[in-house]
């Protein structure tokens, strides 16, 4: 069964947070840049909070038994950088420009894939469209990719233990809609895409999540659609029915995986179905964190 957890409404800035391997790191967005603060085991600061000045759109990626990896986004150009970081926070390695000129970075991913991480942005590759790229643990940043065959957006990445699995937007082509893709380890793709759903009526990233070679993913609202949908995707690409988990108006929908159940969290009710904001800083909605089963 589902049951729906209604929270607070985020007040204040965008910030994101992920296990180091004795405490966390916490990376908030301030008028000054992006802000990371480092927190030890029991949530105590460790010390006083490093600055990357003019940075916005943070996104980690955690690696289970090491340093996690910072995406961020510079201003004005929009540059989007990589690094792996040490438990205070530190670079372990110089950050590296991943891509140039990004589209709302905030929409990006990242991944850990075994013997480093896969980002994600649409950034301009030749045209504008998604890039994928492989980052090492020495912070060595592999070819960049680019597996949507035209225009495209939101990226979304997974990784089943041996393969990596993305979703994305694709726009002004002859079929629009939202896709999935089986890549190698390097972001490379293996086989063709496959036609997920027709693209949401509010554009936005399409979460998903991998158990074993088997991928949920958190699609819409689209055309005909009152909310949010759950779609199952086999390891052949062969795609399930959805379900729709929520009739509400939608908008920043997330998904994660733990202890064999996906949990989704979302703006409700926010009056428009995109990202809204009533004052710089001060998301409009409820939040709701919803576990939506195996």
């Amino acid at each position: 069964s589902m049951r729906a957890i209604p929270v607070r409404s985020p007040r204040g800035i965008p910030r994101t947070w992920r296990p180091t391997p004795t405490g966390w790191l916490v990376a908030l967005a301030v008028h000054a840049g992006l802000e990371l603060i480092a927190l030890d085991s029991t949530g105590a600061a460790r010390g006083a909070p490093l600055t990357i000045a003019g940075a916005y759109a943070p996104i980690f990626a955690a690696n289970p038994s090491g340093a996690p990896l910072l995406m961020w986004s510079t201003a004005p150009a929009g540059d989007a950088y990589v690094a792996l970081l040490a438990d205070d926070g530190t670079e372990l390695h110089p950050s590296a420009k991943a891509f140039s000129m990004t589209v709302e970075p905030h929409r990006g991913d990242a991944v850990f894939v075994g013997d480093g991480f896969l980002v994600g942005e649409r950034a301009m590759v030749g045209r504008d469209t998604i890039g994928i790229r492989h980052v090492a643990l020495d912070g060595t940043l592999g070819a960049t990719r680019t597996p949507a065959p035209g225009y495209a957006e939101y990226p979304q990445l997974a990784w089943t233990g041996s393969e990596a699995r993305l979703t994305y937007g694709q726009f002004s082509s002859a079929q629009d809609g939202i896709y999935w893709a089986r890549l190698d380890g390097t972001g490379a793709p293996l086989g063709a895409p496959v036609l997920l759903s027709a693209y949401p009526t509010a554009y936005q990233r399409t979460p998903i999540v991998a158990e074993g070679s088997e991928t949920l993913a958190l699609t819409g609202p689209g055309p005909g659609m009152g909310g949010l949908a759950l779609v199952h995707v086999s390891s052949s690409g062969v795609v399930g029915a959805p379900a729709t988990i929520v009739v509400n108006g939608v908008a920043e929908q997330k998904m994660v995986l733990a202890g064999g159940s996906a949990f989704a969290a979302w703006l409700e009710n926010s009056g428009q179905d995109s990202f809204v904001q009533d004052a710089p800083g001060n998301l409009m909605g409820r939040a709701v964190l919803e576990a939506i089963g195996p």
